[in-house]
């Protein structure tokens, strides 16, 4: 299976951790040129983005959303990608993620087991309970799930086929969504269906997002302190948002018809990751 990592020039780093990890698996991967939002020429913005529609939604104005916007827009590309070389299966990973150390086995069991229609998300940002229905395809300590509703969200990683690439490129476009609201898309492509492998093969590196365009004293200290890995400060930031996170998501997973609080934390210890962080 095709992998595409999306990287931002400037991001040197988050490439050699990503690259870091790769280079103990065996894996087709590509480093994608994410594009900045920052830099693209005012009349292109204003083609490739609805600015009216996105400042309503967002309540904030288009220069603290161009960041999302580059973002989005990296993820369209590559759906381009997929339909102009005809790549039939793809997985489409963000840079600032921890790979499971069994991540490739469980790439190759999606790709025989992905249908048509079906995107699969690799980890997924929750903020309303949703119902993980089993699909019976299940591979390791890991299970394709049907989220009911498919309110999931978070583009940290997902594998996407060329017939889904295809109906989300068609509707993308000027942007109105970000990439992670999967669940509007999905309702403007019917016939694309949203599922989850749970429990997940990516955790967050838990850096700060690139998308993030605010700025204050306390942000700067932080950013300053992930710039330059300043030990124990950043490996205890990691910690602690990684924690926070885990419990903040699995309140919101029920398994059949149970909250699956315990569950979740228990699944996770089982899968091997390249990092404790």
């Amino acid at each position: 299976m095709k992998v595409f990592i999306i990287n931002m020039a400037k991001d040197v780093r988050r490439k050699k951790d990503m690259q870091n990890q790769f280079d103990k698996l065996d894996l087709d991967v590509e480093f994608f040129e994410g594009a900045n939002g920052k830099l693209i020429p005012p009349d292109e913005f204003s083609k490739i983005a609805a600015i009216e529609k996105l400042e309503d939604k967002e309540k904030r104005p288009i220069s603290e959303l161009k960041g999302m916007v580059g973002c989005t827009y990296s993820h369209y590309l590559i759906y381009q990608k997929m339909i102009n070389e005809n790549i039939e299966v793809a997985c489409v990973l963000e840079d600032d993620i921890i790979l499971a150390s069994d991540f490739g086995d469980y790439l190759s069991y999606i790709e025989k087991q992905i249908r048509k229609n079906e995107i699969i998300s690799l980890h997924t940002l929750l903020y309303n309970p949703i119902l993980l229905n089993s699909d019976r395809r299940k591979y390791k300590e890991c299970e394709i799930m049907t989220p009911e509703p498919p309110k999931i969200r978070g583009t940290q990683g997902y594998v996407i086929t060329n017939y889904c690439a295809t109906q989300l490129a068609e509707e993308m476009m000027p942007i109105k969504e970000f990439p992670d609201c999967f669940n509007r898309y999905h309702l403007f492509c019917e016939d694309v269906q949203i599922r989850v492998l749970f429990p997940f093969i990516i955790r967050h590196m838990w850096v700060d997002s690139v998308r993030d365009e605010k700025s204050s004293t306390f942000k700067n200290l932080i950013n300053m302190i992930q710039t330059y890995r300043v030990f124990p400060l950043w490996n205890w930031i990691r910690s602690r948002r990684r924690s926070i996170n885990d419990k903040f998501i699995h309140q919101f997973i029920i398994i059949d018809k149970q909250p699956a609080r315990h569950i979740y934390l228990r699944e996770l210890t089982k899968i091997r990751f390249f990092s404790k962080l």
